[in-house]
């Protein structure tokens, strides 16, 4: 089997199980734009290759995702993601706006110089000054949440399942010492709230155990052990595929068109476009007989640090007990040349 590929999108393909371990055909199809600091986009004619796993801003397993895998299971709707750094105009600021849109959806931080808690007065704690910055990466490392574990803390042992590896998370009880720890960077001042408390700043992608995407990964108690395992379990939601940070999925799939706006990221301060409206056809053939594979845009990927987009299309198809007869998978995408 193998895939004929002469576009200069870069595809790939796996096979994934669904919940009753059927097996499924899933094509991904990636495009690679530079973008101007005008917002004019060029297509990639030597795109990076496809990821095989996920790409950590630090050691995985204790980091935040930076790029998702590109080979994976189908979304039920489009993901928006911004990988980044505030910049502060002029080289130098102690407090930034940043925002992110695409299409109907939108997100919002404040993005603030370094700070610490200094001292406690009574029942108040104090901070100090923000220091003026250049650069912030915007990773979920300097958001609100992480854990408070400690050698000194393990009857207290907690984390914040919005955001476990960011800063300033303490468990009731907590004996961690407060004076001179980090306060976050980025923050959601106001907006709304899950698990009673305002959600953390961030734009990137959010890993599988953490709220709210963890709520759709289905119960996994005594019944699955004996009855399902290691099948996923009949609650299991696909939207746990969907991996953006809260409020940046889209109601469905984007088409392409649509406006992005991207605020405080970049040295000119706002930059702008619209999203490609290629969209890949595929097919795969079968014993001979060609079988269409629909592809819809599962991830839109906006780094104003390397100043690309990144598309990512998949589509799957049903070839449980057939795989084998698998000869070829065909990649077109009209209009990518011109």
């Amino acid at each position: 089997m193998e895939i004929r590929n002469k576009t200069p999108l870069v595809a790939g393909m796996s096979v994934q199980l669904d919940k009753e371990a059927a097996e499924q055909l899933v094509v991904a199809v990636r495009g690679t734009w530079s973008i101007s600091e005008r917002g004019q986009l060029s297509l990639l004619r030597e795109p990076p290759p496809l990821l095989v796993a996920d790409v950590h801003w630090g050691e995985p397993g204790l980091s935040s995702v930076r790029y998702e895998a590109d080979l994976g299971q189908m979304k039920p709707a489009t993901d928006v993601a911004l990988v980044g750094s505030a910049v502060a105009p002029g080289g130098r600021a102690k407090k930034l706006a940043v925002s992110f849109r695409a299409g109907p959806l939108r997100r919002s931080a404040v993005v603030r110089g370094e700070r610490k808690w200094r001292f406690a007065l009574l029942w108040w704690w104090f901070k100090s000054p923000a220091k003026a910055f250049a650069r912030v990466p915007l990773q979920w490392e300097l958001a609100a949440g992480g854990s408070d574990m400690s050698p000194k803390n393990e009857k207290h042992h907690s984390l914040d399942l919005l955001n476990p590896v960011g800063r300033g998370f303490r468990a009731r009880g907590s004996k961690l010492a407060r004076a001179g720890s980090l306060l976050p960077q980025i923050e959601m001042p106001g907006g709304p709230k899950l698990a009673g408390r305002r959600l953390p700043g961030g734009f990137g992608f959010i890993g599988g155990h953490w709220l709210p995407r963890r709520k759709f990964s289905g119960t996994y108690d005594k019944a699955w052990m004996e009855d399902r395992c290691p099948l996923l379990p009949l609650d299991f939601d696909e939207r746990f595929h969907n991996s953006a940070a809260p409020g940046l999925t889209a109601k469905g799939y984007f088409k392409g068109g649509e406006p992005i706006e991207v605020t405080g990221c970049t040295r000119g301060g706002k930059l702008a476009f619209r999203l490609p409206t290629l969209l890949p056809e595929v097919t795969a053939t079968l014993e001979g007989a060609p079988e269409t594979i629909a592809m819809s845009l599962n991830t839109v990927t906006v780094d104003t640090d390397e100043m690309q987009l990144h598309l990512l299309w998949r589509g799957r198809l049903h070839v449980h007990k057939r795989f084998m007869k698998l000869e070829r998978v065909n990649v077109a995408a009209p209009g990518a040349m011109e």
